[in-house]
């Protein structure tokens, strides 16, 4: 039985490393991307309410890319973004009021489709992108006029 603990310690010496590794990644990619200022002025408690869409994906900031990952809320009064169960540390839920998105329009990427958000913070602006031709049609219907921006032309 003395001979498994060296190999016991060393698993659990193993997943400990691999936690710190998988926590440490997600901060920064938080932190570098964008969201962790965001959720200093936006986080929320508010239950999602409105149009829901899961497996959403959205880049925020060219650095942090959300595939498939992210859950979304749409309402009259804004929209409520958070990372599904597994990839929520370092990720409070956010509530973007319309109030605090300069602009907004239609964004053709190489091989989908995006909606590209301008949010205004006290620093700045912070560029959001989240794909999809059903999430771009629910906040446009849901977003005051002043927002939208025509969508990009279509490449030859």
């Amino acid at each position: 039985m003395p001979e498994n603990i060296p190999f016991a310690l060393l698993a659990a010496s193993g997943v400990a490393a691999f936690l710190v590794l998988w926590l440490t990644c997600f901060w920064l990619i938080a932190e570098l991307g964008g969201w962790g200022s965001l959720a200093k002025i936006f986080k929320t408690t508010r239950k999602p309410e409105g149009e829901r869409f899961t497996f959403v994906s959205g880049k925020s900031n060219f650095i942090s890319t959300y595939n498939n990952c992210l859950s979304l809320a749409v309402t009259d009064d804004g929209f409520r973004l958070q990372p599904m169960p597994l990839f929520r540390f370092a990720h409070r839920p956010l509530f973007i009021p319309w109030s605090a998105v300069a602009v907004m329009g239609g964004r053709r990427e190489l091989f989908r489709y995006g909606t590209a958000i301008e949010i205004t913070k006290p620093t700045g602006v912070q560029p959001l992108t989240l794909y999809g031709r059903p999430i771009a049609e629910s906040l446009a219907r849901h977003a005051p006029d002043r927002l939208l921006r025509p969508p990009e032309p279509k490449a030859d």
